[in-house]
């Protein structure tokens, strides 16, 4: 394990179902972190979280929208109740859409 950015069992939550998302979720879980996925894709943001957890590393999913402060509000809310904090923040979030 990298000891100078050491990330186990710190909760990490990012906009993760996208491709860059997908990689660094992937990545930090590996390396030991609790990563909790924020996507408004259910199907894309569940699909990483099952990839995750058949690896046997810990991850939740939560539907958000970036642009709705109540939903962001509400995904605290999920990730208090989980884990107690929150560690870190990666804004991952955003697309490229057509």
């Amino acid at each position: 394990m990298n000891e100078l950015f050491n990330v186990k069992d710190k909760v990490v939550v990012t906009g993760g179902a996208g491709i860059l998302g997908k990689g660094i979720a992937a990545y930090l879980a590996k390396e030991g972190a609790k990563v909790v996925v924020l996507d408004r894709s259910e199907e894309a943001g569940k699909a990483l979280v099952e990839s995750i957890k058949a690896e046997g590393n810990e991850a939740m999913f939560l539907y958000t929208d970036v642009m709705d402060k109540e939903v962001l509000e509400g995904n605290k809310v999920e990730i208090m109740k989980a884990y107690g904090r929150i560690d870190v923040l990666l804004n991952a979030a955003g697309g490229n859409m057509a």
